[in-house]
């Protein structure tokens, strides 16, 4: 079996972050394996895979690659590609995979689009959206395989897609790992750290982080730490608003942290907040939950419901609420022996969100794909 990844992004600035993991577990499976990409030539530690950069920002150009991509999979014998989402690099792949008869297509989506921001901020035109709908169905329909990463990402391609549940596969092909725990400590110190990683923009809600804990009774807040992790164009007017309302003394803003240096932060805290106000499926869950952490998750986070199970390892909030945000804040500040246990459990379930278990389902995948013929 020959591995083919066509995908529009992997990883950020040069380094493969999540999938390197996941990579070096499918490599376990499959020793041929190629990337083409846009975005980057990093290494996947321990391998011979090799990712090729191919792709660029100009969609034009991104559909005269049709050829070069047509030329790399008659060079491979029964070549089986996977693409990822319904971008140009996605379409012109498929295409070029329709040409070449042997080949076979394996399609990844990983959640619904409801949670896409563009989603949020407005209603889209319905001709736009009824055009878009179709584009998608096309690309699905040359699919031999549609993996679907989220139950709602199934019901998604199911029946709004119209893909018949014959190609269809709900299986965990994406998720974001520190290592594999059994144990760990929490509230060291006394004090109970929580935790809010990702980017410092209005999407993610940062702010309203913030505002919760200036709204918190000062007893609370006095046994807490927050650090927020990451860099954005809303972190100095969010430093200042600290600064103003004089909460420096229990927010760290630590700026940007490489991903392997992550995983020694996460594990120096006690309960991971997520206050996005919309996100595609947040992988920052997963890694906490890798790490053994509580979660305060957002309802607008697409992957809440995948890594909080509600009342055992975290609660599920509208973050705009401020009221809620401060209560279950507080909540641990005054069940602190209830961290552990609820540390725990997300350490039971991240067992079942490994890259070592995506790379499996991946593999499956494929293997159903070389028994489709195409267009089934």
């Amino acid at each position: 079996m020959r591995i083919i990844f066509f995908v529009k992004s992997m990883g950020s600035s040069n380094n493969l972050l999540y999938w390197n993991k996941i990579l070096q577990e499918l490599y376990q499976y499959e020793k041929n394996i190629s990337v083409y990409t846009r975005d980057t030539t990093a290494i996947v530690d321990n391998t011979e895979i090799v990712i090729s950069k191919i792709f660029n920002r100009n969609k034009l150009r991104t559909f005269r690659k049709i050829f070069e991509i047509v030329n790399i999979l008659r060079k491979k014998e029964k070549p089986m590609v996977i693409v990822s989402e319904f971008n140009e690099v996605t379409l012109v792949t498929a295409i070029a995979s329709l040409l070449v008869r042997r080949s076979k297509l394996v399609l990844l989506i990983e959640n619904h689009p409801k949670y896409l921001i563009k989603y949020k901020v407005k209603s889209p035109n319905k001709i736009l959206s009824y055009i878009n709908v179709v584009y998608r169905r096309f690309i699905t329909a040359m699919a031999d395989i549609v993996v679907a990463n989220t139950a709602h990402a199934e019901e998604y391609i199911l029946k709004e897609l119209s893909a018949p549940s014959r190609k269809v596969i709900h299986s965990m092909y994406l998720t974001s790992s520190m290592g594999e725990l059994n144990r760990r400590t929490y509230c060291q110190n006394r004090v109970i750290t929580f935790i809010s990683v990702g980017r410092i923009d209005h999407w993610k809600g940062f702010d309203l982080m913030v505002a919760a804990i200036d709204a918190m009774d000062e007893d609370i807040r006095s046994q807490c730490k927050f650090v927020i992790i990451g860099d954005g164009d809303k972190k100095k007017s969010i430093e200042a608003y600290v600064l103003e309302k004089e909460l420096t003394h229990c927010i760290n803003f630590t700026g940007s942290v490489s991903f392997n240096k992550m995983r020694d932060l996460y594990l120096k805290a006690d309960v991971a907040v997520i206050t996005t106000r919309a996100d595609y499926r947040s992988l920052v869950g997963f890694e906490a939950l890798s790490c053994g952490l509580p979660i305060i998750a957002s309802i607008n986070d697409g992957a809440s419901n995948e890594v909080v199970i509600e009342g055992y390892n975290g609660f599920v909030i509208d973050p705009s609420d401020t009221r809620v945000l401060v209560e279950k804040i507080t909540w641990f500040v005054n069940n602190s022996a209830k961290i552990e246990e609820f540390g725990m459990y997300s350490l039971r379930k991240a067992k079942l969100l490994t890259p070592a278990i995506a790379a499996k389902n991946l593999y499956e995948a494929l293997g159903a794909a070389a028994l489709t013929n195409k267009l089934n």
